[in-house]
């Protein structure tokens, strides 16, 4: 009897540090090392819902977070000087085909 409380009362000791753990983590905005945290904890308490509620939130916040990543590399690559350039091309040359379309030929102007 006393071990089987001695590994309950482990197990609870267990539960609660993988929470402080999570939620300490959580709080340092360290979600990898918090989403471990929270699952060990659900492994430990399979009912409870504290740890499965974290988890979603924690997955939520790295796909909101890996969003805005993918952002920000995106405006940074079409800011690019060459991709500026590629652009300025491109229209420059609809530009073009759209004189070509407009006017017969031999009357486009030369610049």
């Amino acid at each position: 009897m006393k071990g089987i409380l001695a590994k309950e009362a482990a197990n609870e000791k267990a539960y609660a540090d993988a929470i402080a753990a999570g939620d300490l983590s959580l709080k340092d905005k360290k979600y990898d090392a918090a989403k471990k945290s929270y699952q060990a904890a659900a492994t430990l308490k399979a009912g409870e819902a504290y740890p499965k509620d974290k988890i979603s939130e924690i997955d939520g916040l790295l796909a909101k977070q890996a969003k805005q990543e993918q952002a920000y590399t995106a405006a940074i690559a079409f800011s690019r000087p060459s991709t500026c350039v590629q652009r300025i091309i491109k229209l420059q040359s609809l530009n073009l085909k759209k004189q070509v379309d407009l006017k017969p030929a031999g009357s486009i102007s030369k610049r």
